[in-house]
Protein backbone atom coordinates (compact mmCIF):
# COMPACT_ATOMS: atom_id res chain seq x y z
CA UNK A 1 0.00 0.00 0.00
CA UNK A 2 3.30 2.54 0.46
CA UNK A 3 4.33 2.08 -2.96
CA UNK A 4 1.07 2.39 -4.49
CA UNK A 5 0.29 5.62 -2.20
CA UNK A 6 3.79 6.89 -3.31
CA UNK A 7 2.80 5.94 -7.18
CA UNK A 8 -0.62 7.63 -6.81
CA UNK A 9 0.03 10.95 -4.76
CA UNK A 10 -0.15 13.98 -7.29
CA UNK A 11 3.13 15.95 -7.75
CA UNK A 12 3.55 19.86 -8.78
CA UNK A 13 6.32 20.28 -11.28
CA UNK A 14 7.26 22.96 -12.87
CA UNK A 15 8.39 23.04 -16.96
CA UNK A 16 7.39 25.58 -19.61
CA UNK A 17 4.38 24.79 -21.66
CA UNK A 18 4.46 23.80 -25.49
CA UNK A 19 2.76 27.08 -27.55
CA UNK A 20 -0.62 26.76 -28.74
CA UNK A 21 -1.44 25.25 -32.01
CA UNK A 22 -4.37 24.47 -34.29
CA UNK A 23 -5.38 20.90 -34.11
CA UNK A 24 -3.91 18.64 -36.39
CA UNK A 25 -6.97 16.23 -37.93
CA UNK A 26 -5.91 14.55 -40.72
CA UNK A 27 -2.54 14.16 -38.84
CA UNK A 28 -4.10 12.54 -36.25
CA UNK A 29 -6.03 10.43 -38.51
CA UNK A 30 -2.87 9.24 -40.36
CA UNK A 31 -1.37 8.57 -36.94
CA UNK A 32 -4.30 6.44 -35.35
CA UNK A 33 -4.01 4.71 -38.85
CA UNK A 34 -0.63 3.63 -37.91
CA UNK A 35 -1.20 2.19 -34.81
CA UNK A 36 -3.89 0.08 -36.28
CA UNK A 37 -6.80 2.42 -34.59
CA UNK A 38 -8.92 2.57 -38.37
CA UNK A 39 -12.20 3.89 -36.12
CA UNK A 40 -10.64 6.36 -34.68
CA UNK A 41 -8.78 7.29 -37.95
CA UNK A 42 -12.38 7.16 -39.71
CA UNK A 43 -13.65 9.46 -37.39
CA UNK A 44 -11.28 12.49 -37.01
CA UNK A 45 -11.36 12.16 -41.12
CA UNK A 46 -15.00 12.76 -40.97
CA UNK A 47 -14.82 15.57 -38.30
CA UNK A 48 -14.70 19.40 -39.87
CA UNK A 49 -13.66 20.68 -36.64
CA UNK A 50 -12.91 19.68 -32.97
CA UNK A 51 -15.91 20.52 -31.78
CA UNK A 52 -17.64 17.52 -34.23
CA UNK A 53 -15.76 15.05 -32.38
Amino acid sequence: LRAFRDIATLRIVKLRRPPDRATDLDGGAQAAREYGLNRLAERLEKAGSVSEL
